[in-house]
């Protein structure tokens, strides 16, 4: 019975090793507070819905930042169920984005934001608006939505993720 027992803690222990060692390879260069977006990130896609529009995965597109990119990929194939609803690449590598995360607008041409529901941090300035923005208040990462700019998309933001925002 204890080994039994033993066995199996043994295993979980290695499991837990080998993702977190999944998770610190991918993230190696990224900020704890980049980790935490594009864990927010990620939560977003399950509370987001482009209505008839979108049958297939969900197309996430992260704009040059290739650590984030690859911390996105780990997380979401870590998680075993989500792995066909969520495809991430590069904004240069993808015509179609259906999320697209901005650490800076250089580069972009305002076709790459159309019907694309745009996130950025609080320090980046663009002539578009972005749907929704991160920013730091109270040394605490929050965000607000921009339901204007979300209806003009034609998209559809639950309301569990609209109570934990705040809404502009």
């Amino acid at each position: 019975m204890i080994s039994l027992f033993l066995r199996f803690a043994v295993k979980c222990l290695w499991v837990t090793i080998a993702y977190c060692s999944l998770l610190t390879y991918a993230s190696a260069e990224l900020q704890k507070i980049d980790k935490l977006k594009a864990a927010y990130m990620f939560n977003f896609t399950k509370f987001i819905s482009w209505g008839d529009t979108n049958n297939g995965p969900i197309h996430f597109c992260v704009h040059r930042s290739p650590e984030l990119e690859s911390f996105l990929v780990a997380l979401i194939t870590s998680r075993e169920k989500d792995k066909s609803t969520v495809v991430v690449s590069d904004t240069n590598e993808s015509n179609t984005c259906d999320i697209i995360y901005l650490t800076d607008g250089e580069g972009l041409s305002n076709e790459h934001f159309h019907n694309s529901v745009l996130v950025t941090s609080n320090d980046v300035m663009l002539e578009v608006s972005p749907v929704i923005r991160f920013f730091v208040e109270e040394q605490k990462l929050r965000f607000e939505i921009d339901l204007e700019k979300a209806q003009e998309l034609n998209v559809k933001i639950s309301s569990k993720l609209i109570q934990v925002a705040r809404v502009k």
